[in-house]
C-alpha cells in the first residue's frame, strides 16, 4: 500500500465509525510517510474517538509538532494553518488558537477543509454558533455533508445528529 491510499481509507473508515481500524490504517501511513503531519494528526483523533481507546487527547505531539515545522516553512497553507490550530486546540494549548484560524481563513485557500477544522476547533472551544458557520461554510466551499455529518466532534457537540 501506499500512503495516500492508506491515509484515505483511514478516513473512510472514520467517517463509519470504525475508529480502532482508523486508527490502525494511520499508524501504516505515518510509518509510510513518516514527515506528512496529517496522518500523525488524524490518528490521534482516531484515538479520541475511539471509546476503547481511552484516550482524552491525541496519543502524540507528532501531528502538531510536525504541523508547526510545515506552517514555519509555508505559512501560506491555509489548511495546514487550521490544521495547526485544532490540534493544538486538543492539547490545551489554546493562546494561539484564535489568530491561526483567523489566518487560515484569511489566506482564502482550501475553503472547505479550512472550515470544517474550525468547525471543529470552535466546537471543542464551546462557540457552537461559529462552529455552525463553518459547518455551513464548509458544505458550501465543497466539503461533502457526509464528512459533516460523520464528523466525531460535531456529533459529540450535539451540532450533528448520529
Amino acid at each position: 500500500p501506499n500512503y495516500a491510499a492508506t491515509a484515505n481509507l483511514g478516513m473512510l473508515k472514520t467517517q463509519a465509525g470504525d475508529y480502532a481500524a482508523a486508527a490502525t490504517l494511520y499508524r501504516l501511513a505515518t510509518q509510510l510517510d513518516p514527515g506528512d503531519f496529517y496522518p500523525w494528526g488524524y490518528l490521534g483523533d482516531a484515538l479520541v474517538a475511539d471509546p476503547s481507546a481511552g484516550q482524552a487527547q491525541p496519543a502524540s505531539r507528532e501531528g502538531p509538532d510536525r504541523a508547526r515545522k510545515y506552517v514555519e516553512l509555508r505559512p501560506d497553507d491555509a489548511m495546514a494553518v487550521a490544521a495547526l490550530a485544532w490540534y493544538l486546540t486538543n492539547l490545551g494549548e489554546r493562546e494561539q488558537v484564535p489568530g491561526l484560524m483567523q489566518r487560515a481563513e484569511s489566506l482564502g485557500s482550501a475553503k472547505g477543509e479550512v472550515a470544517l477544522f474550525n468547525a471543529q476547533t470552535y466546537a471543542v472551544l464551546g462557540d457552537h454558533d461559529r462552529a455552525r458557520e463553518r459547518m455551513q461554510a464548509a458544505i458550501a466551499n465543497g466539503m461533502g455533508e457526509r464528512a459533516i455529518q460523520t464528523n466525531f466532534v460535531l456529533r459529540r457537540a450535539g451540532l450533528v445528529k448520529p
